[in-house]
């Protein structure tokens, strides 16, 4: 993923993921170029992906520095205070400081 020039779209809904494997993900994201379009989601009834805080340093930093990526699908990952917070934050990084929020 962190050395793909041609993969544009990552699909990875429902495998189970725990942070470890979410972890490597946002790494893998930080420097990637090509990708930009990531899903990350939960299908009902299917294997969950699971986040939790040991991976919400990587989630924020990937969602910073990773300026290619456009669409983040995270439906029914359950991200928690810590993962809203994460979010929102990365959200909010290099807004014009004119913008309110």
């Amino acid at each position: 993923v962190s050395r793909s020039k041609s993969l544009v779209s990552l699909n990875l809904a429902s495998n189970d993921l725990s942070s470890v494997g979410f972890n490597s993900i946002f790494e893998a994201m930080v420097t990637n170029e090509s990708i930009i379009s990531l899903n990350l989601s939960t299908v009902e009834g299917v294997n969950r992906n699971r986040m939790s805080k040991k991976c919400m340093q990587s989630f924020n930093r990937m969602l910073i520095q990773n300026k290619f990526m456009t669409t983040l699908i995270l439906y029914g990952v359950n991200l928690g205070n810590n993962g809203m917070t994460a979010l929102c934050r990365a959200l909010l990084t290099g807004l014009d400081e004119s913008i309110e929020v």
